[in-house]
């Protein structure tokens, strides 16, 4: 069995507990049975934990790769009843949109019986909405990232080249309904596969990451082996985010992982990368809005990590959970990671993070209800 999620109360000294399955709460005693295979995707929203990723039971009970934990750690029922035989393959991702349903990515083909490629539109109480109108969707193999613009279309990035007929190549914007958003004029779009997609409030624009394009729209963007494109909120291509400043150094030396915002607009990247624009960095970068490194961030992190990092996630007080890959392996300027570590706004470890001796598996997914912080990944031990 594996253990996907649990919750840590940053402040317990005593977060000292093992189970074959799901922990959730401070207390071990909330451990109610648990999901057997790895979570990619989280979001708390109020009243529980909905969770998408490969896993299709919830200790005993069928539950196909999407389904929502109650806060006590046990499964919501009526939610995963509602989800009926739930998705035919791995949820990459999800997003809240703006009537608090749930837009769900990844490389399925259908949901509870019903043709919906690669994209799916779930209500608040787990019920596919069939009314969302996705034609023959996505024709390639995934998509694999969802976020929202403030219009409240959908942004999506994966592998594709068309979407319902239309060339949409590896992104698209989509509106509720599922119909295609002609606001958003992508052009050419991309030459190849897109990672991360993040919107960005500080300046009110949209942040693609990518470890295979070389162009948006015709417009040159990787020098290297990863990039960052920031796009405005028409779709037309704003500046490549990723410096290159020498004409030789690459942009990224290695793959990114995970891309989020700051409220100041400084973006955090995590990845497999060890170089960024000739500068070494520990498999984490922070970039100002134009690119350029956050020197004084950067050299509060030391030599920072010293093996891939997954995802960030930036708090409510501004403070950054960052996941590990090799968790058991992993430190963080010489000191070990615990498999997961949080950042002060300033870059500074927060040491009162404090999850014992960590987690036994790759970390990945994090989000937070202002107390304790929800992780997902493959671990099957916390502090043991």
């Amino acid at each position: 069995d594996v253990v996907v999620v649990t919750v840590v109360n940053a402040d317990d000294p005593e977060c000292n507990y093992v189970s074959e399955e799901t922990v959730i709460g401070e207390d071990p005693s909330f451990s109610a049975g648990g999901l057997n295979d790895e979570v990619f995707a989280l979001q708390f929203v109020g009243d529980g934990l909905v969770v998408g990723g490969n896993f299709t039971l919830f200790s005993a009970t069928t539950a196909n790769r999407f389904t929502k934990l109650l806060l006590t750690g046990a499964l919501d029922t009526d939610f995963n009843t509602n989800m009926g035989s739930g998705f035919d393959a791995a949820v990459q991702e999800l997003a809240l949109d703006l009537d608090g349903n749930l837009v769900v990515v990844g490389l399925f083909s259908n949901v509870d019986g019903n043709a919906y490629s690669h994209i799916a539109k779930i209500g608040t109480d787990g019920t596919p909405d069939l009314t969302f109108s996705v034609g023959t969707g996505f024709n390639n193999t995934f998509t694999t990232d969802v976020d929202m613009r403030p219009s409240g279309s959908y942004i999506i990035t994966g592998n594709f080249t068309s979407y319902s007929g239309t060339t949409a190549n590896s992104i698209i914007a989509r509106l509720p309904t599922g119909a295609i958003d002609t606001s958003f004029v992508y052009g050419s779009g991309f030459n190849s596969t897109t990672g991360r997609v993040v919107y960005d409030p500080f300046t009110d624009t949209i942040l693609v990451s990518g470890n295979s394009f070389t162009t948006y729209d015709g417009n040159t963007v990787r020098f290297g082996v990863a990039t960052i494109v920031r796009i405005n909120l028409d779709g037309t291509f704003n500046s490549v985010v990723a410096t290159h400043t020498d004409g030789t150094d690459p942009q990224f030396n290695a793959g990114i992982r995970g891309l989020s915002v700051m409220a100041d607009g400084r973006i955090v990247v995590t990845g497999d990368f060890t170089i960024y624009d000739g500068t070494a960095v520990g498999h984490i970068a922070v970039l100002n809005t134009d690119g350029t490194l956050d020197t004084a961030f950067m050299s509060n992190m030391g030599s920072a990590f010293s093996d891939w990092t997954t995802r960030s996630k930036v708090q409510f007080d501004g403070e950054v959970m960052v996941g590990v890959y090799n968790t058991t392996t992993t430190t963080f300027d010489g000191a070990d990671a615990n498999g997961m570590i949080r950042l002060e706004s300033t870059g500074v470890r927060d040491l009162t993070f404090n999850t014992g001796v960590g987690f036994n598996g790759r970390t990945g997914p994090s989000d937070e209800d202002g107390t304790n912080a929800y992780v997902g990944g493959n671990f099957t031990q916390l502090n043991s």
